[in-house]
């Protein structure tokens, strides 16, 4: 195995990483819609207190490994995606912000500004991961140096916008599961049913994800043929509780392992 492959490897390792780990603190983020009382806002946030920031490591080293191993990829995607990983840094700077100053002061006014940025930094971080692996996936148009050559419009192509969304989806149900197994009582129950809820949606997003890819790559067919890593977390999310650390694992890796990319439009 020579040492391109070798690193393409330990990249893999290190984005898996952060999907599987930061994925369930911007689930835990996103759920900060649908609760209602502080002491339930406050307990998602101290599921996550110990962790969270470290988790990020992973984005972070995966950067430099991606800087060290293959320079010309990392140019080509930070220059490329330029707004859009801007925008993901904004994200993941606000829901730290509000992680830490959310409890300075007692005012329910201060809690619900910082919760809401909370959420929408968790929220906007997920979409722009998503969307940022459906263009990789899709394909992006590149000239003969290798740069970019689109525009913005370019990267938001409904495909990528469909695996953004389902990247939402699928973290939300990522950490509804991590909610789960570290809570009891009432934020348990309620956590438990929106784990159900997005379980279906993502269902529902998986059919219009094979149909799109279908639509948007014929040269493929369909995108899920045969065994797919999506439907067999699915099926895990379907198993009773005691197997919650097998269905939170799961749940982290279905997206990147069923994505099939298309033939890029360069």
């Amino acid at each position: 195995m020579d040492l391109n492959t070798t690193w393409f490897i330990l990249l893999g390792i290190l984005f898996f990483g952060y999907a599987l780990l930061d994925g369930f603190d911007l689930g835990v983020g996103m759920l900060h819609l649908f609760t209602n009382t502080d002491e339930h806002r406050r307990l998602m946030l101290n599921s996550i207190g110990p962790v969270w920031d470290g988790n990020e490591v992973w984005l972070v080293t995966g950067g430099g490994a991606l800087f060290a191993a293959f320079p010309p990829v990392y140019a080509t995607l930070f220059s490329g995606f330029y707004l859009p990983l801007m925008l993901l840094l904004t994200a993941l700077i606000f829901r730290a912000v509000a992680i830490e100053f959310r409890s300075k002061r007692p005012d329910a006014w201060w809690r619900r500004s910082w919760d809401a940025a909370f959420l929408a930094g968790s929220l906007l971080a997920a979409l722009l991961l998503g969307i940022t692996v459906g263009n990789l996936a899709r394909g992006i148009p590149l000239d003969s140096s290798h740069e970019f050559s689109g525009s913005l419009f370019d990267l938001l192509s409904p495909y990528s916008a469909m695996v953004g969304v389902t990247t939402v989806a699928l973290f939300m149900m990522h950490g509804s599961i991590y909610v789960v197994m570290k809570t009891e009582g009432p934020l348990h129950d309620q956590a438990r049913k929106l784990g159900a809820q997005h379980d279906d949606l993502l269902h529902h997003l998986l059919r219009h994800y094979d149909n799109g890819h279908a639509a948007l790559c014929p040269a493929h067919g369909r995108a899920v043929q045969g065994p797919s890593v999506l439907f067999g977390v699915a099926l895990l999310n379907m198993l009773p509780s005691p197997i919650f650390p097998v269905r939170f694992s799961t749940s982290a890796i279905g997206e990147p392992s069923s994505l099939r990319a298309c033939p890029s439009s360069a």
